[in-house]
């Protein structure tokens, strides 16, 4: 990561990377991400939550769990449908809720749509139809959001031709 200061990624892993307590105590390990790699919502920085080590010092920002699953549904990963099935069903976000937050993504409809086309079906097979349905509804809002432009696009570009004509 670049910029970033040597003695702060050593403490980030230690803390948090592999057999560190946080592993040992959660089974999972945080990872540091550049922002420019990300896709979340807007004002997603306004709800970075401290992670902070066993001294009680901040060591990090962490995305709150709409915002990161909104990212790990864009990137569509096996690991992230993964991670996004177990979320969703642990009840740790509303299925609702995190389909408003991702409706508000603009022009990221082609990860957006991978996601769900990969998320939906695989809550279906561990019997998570609501949040299934939710995001379902919500990929027919986003195909027709994107047919409706293409269709305004074409008919701008049709009267600007008409315009050149003489």
């Amino acid at each position: 990561l670049e910029g970033v200061p040597a003695r702060t990624l050593r403490v980030f892993w230690r803390e948090f990377g592999d057999e560190s307590p946080f592993q040992r105590i959660h089974g999972v390990t945080a990872d540091p991400v550049k922002r420019f790699a990300l896709v979340y919502p807007p004002d997603w920085e306004d709800r970075l939550r401290p992670l902070v080590d066993r001294t009680g010092a901040v060591v990090a920002l962490c995305a709150d769990v709409l915002d990161a699953s909104t990212g790990k549904l864009a990137a569509h990963r096996p690991k992230d449908i993964e991670f996004l099935v177990e979320v969703l069903g642990l009840g740790l976000m509303d299925a609702q809720e995190w389909c408003d937050r991702i409706s508000t993504l603009k022009r990221r409809h082609t990860e957006i749509l991978g996601g769900i086309d990969l998320l939906a079906p695989a809550l279906e097979r561990v019997s998570l139809a609501e949040p299934a349905l939710a995001l379902r509804s919500l990929a027919r809002e986003i195909r027709t959001e994107v047919v409706k432009s293409q269709t305004d696009d074409t008919a701008k570009d049709e009267l600007d031709v008409d315009r050149d004509d003489p």
